[in-house]
């Protein structure tokens, strides 16, 4: 009977609660725990950027996001202080070198948000898909033309350089009492953030005038709440550059989207505005793990993982998936192998990032306990590749160019699944990557440090030329080492000892929204 009522329960429960959809890049879901599958790209504008320079004073902010697997439709907010703006232009180029237009918006503010689909383009001779590539690797730019510079007055190139970004307005304010009236000022403002070691370095633009600002600075504090002011600007102009030297709670803080900045005016000495610090691949709370093999151990060079991470802020089961089966298509289904969600891997992407809605989060423990993934192609229709979704395992890896110390520009990612025994000191794992053969990691290292910091290595896995490596490592515990499990992430290196991808390896999450 047991078993009858839980089955009925999921079926109603996937069948009603249970939505596919893919939530755009907005600011009220900025801090979806895998950016659900957006890639984020952004730059800083200024005269000398242009080609040929313009050698105006003014300057600019952009932030884009767009899906890279499927439709490419790109969202992008930008701010800047020029005169008399007539337009703003995205194209496709290298730095300092002339380029070609592939979208154009006109417009006079200061302050914008737009959004539009990359196609195919006759022009540039050019699909959708390579336009994508070109923007991941670095290849476009962002510019703001004004009727005094036609030809372009400020220019920046896109990247995903900075570890950080803010959008700065009135909805975020978060009232202190009764006697906070709620307002829309009219003032926005963008941040750009990139953390190397404990330094933070910041470049902040808004629209407060200059004599109106009466303080500004950084509270810690998660959205929706208020917090301290941890510290404070220097200045309290409209554009804001700064180095601030963060403490460890700092540092865990703002990689967890636990920190904000805020612009108290003299009008409104409560907040003018405010914006979320949220990380641009923030370091997700893994709460299940799959790893995918095939069903008889014979075909050793294929191979998958899955993470998941339920959002309790947003309701989203969130999840990176990554198999290198191409032509194949990804299926995750329920108890009574009905499809739940299905991922196309049909070109050179191996991997995936997505979600649905669960509607009854208290019954997300009875869809994870009912889950498992299969990949099925046309020869294999029942399945080549196959893995239970599950919490076996104790810690977990989401490898990323953004948790490189000092930011790495790489659209790769990787996963690592592992599984500690605190009796015998042994340390299980499976590590893989979707970086080509062309740009292969030749060593994977396990070292120590914290978030943001590099401390020593305490052992390496070298396979030339794999994208993937499971196998068994006895880890030390003599005085001198002292080494444990939460101190350790995960390197992927090119043969010069460059740093490709990161991963913090950290334990499970609960599933569970806490009240």
């Amino acid at each position: 009977l047991q078993k009858m009522v839980k089955v009925v329960l999921l079926f109603c429960l996937l069948a009603a609660v249970v939505s596919c959809e893919s939530v755009l890049y907005q600011r009220r879901v900025l801090n979806s725990q895998f950016y659900d599958g957006k890639r984020v790209v952004a730059t800083e504008l200024n005269g000398a950027a242009q080609f040929p320079p313009s050698f105006s004073e003014a300057q600019g902010i952009a932030v884009c996001a767009f899906n890279p697997y499927e439709e490419y439709d790109m969202q992008c907010s930008i701010i800047h202080n020029s005169d008399d703006i007539k337009s703003i232009s995205l194209g496709l180029g290298a730095p300092g070198a002339p380029g070609v237009t592939f979208y154009q918006t006109s417009t006079k503010e200061t302050f914008l948000e737009f959004e539009f689909q990359i196609t195919d383009s006759d022009a540039l001779g050019l699909v959708a898909s390579e336009i994508v590539e070109l923007i991941l690797s670095g290849e476009a730019y962002i510019t703001v033309s004004s009727e005094s510079f036609p030809n372009g007055e400020i220019r920046g190139q896109l990247s995903a350089q900075y570890t950080f970004v803010a959008i700065l307005d009135s909805d975020q304010l978060v009232p202190f009492n009764d006697a906070f009236e709620k307002f829309d000022s009219e003032h926005k403002g963008m941040g750009l953030f990139s953390l190397k070691g404990d330094q933070l370095t910041s470049t902040i633009m808004h629209t407060v005038d200059d004599q109106d600002v009466y303080v500004s600075g950084f509270y810690k504090a998660a959205f929706g709440r208020n917090g301290n002011l941890v510290a404070k600007f220097g200045k309290t102009k409209s554009i804001i550059s700064e180095t601030t030297t963060l403490n460890d709670t700092m540092i865990n803080a703002i990689y967890h989207s636990n920190m904000y900045v805020k612009i108290l005016s003299k009008t409104h000495s409560f907040g003018e505005i405010r914006g979320q610090i949220v990380p641009l691949s923030p370091i997700p709370r893994i709460t299940h793990t799959s790893i995918l093999k095939p069903a008889d151990g014979t075909l050793e060079n294929i191979f998958g993982c899955a993470l998941f991470a339920f959002n309790c802020d947003t309701n989203l089961l969130e999840f990176f998936f990554q198999q290198n089966v191409r032509n194949s298509t990804l299926r995750l289904l329920n108890s009574g192998d009905q499809k739940v969600f299905s991922v196309p891997f049909n070109g050179p992407q191996i991997s995936y990032v997505g979600s649905f809605r669960v509607y009854e989060p208290e019954q997300i423990d009875l869809v994870f306990d009912t889950l498992s993934i299969v990949v099925v192609t046309d020869e294999h229709p029942n399945g080549i590749l196959f893995g239970d979704v599950t919490r076996d395992n104790s810690h977990a890896a989401y490898l990323q160019g953004t948790q490189v110390v000092g930011g790495s520009t790489t659209p790769y990612a990787g996963c690592g699944i592992l599984n500690f025994d605190d009796d015998t000191n042994v340390l299980n794992y499976h590590f893989q990557h979707d970086i080509p053969r062309s740009q292969k990691g030749e060593k994977l290292d396990i070292d120590f440090g914290a978030i943001g910091f590099e401390e020593g290595s305490a052992f390496s896995i070298t396979r030339p030329g794999q994208p993937f490596k499971s196998g068994v490592q006895r880890l030390s515990y003599d005085e001198e080492s002292a080494l444990k499990i939460e101190e350790l992430h995960a390197n992927v290196r090119d043969v010069k000892q460059h740093n490709i991808l990161r991963g913090q390896i950290k334990p499970l999450g609960s599933p569970r929204c806490l009240p």
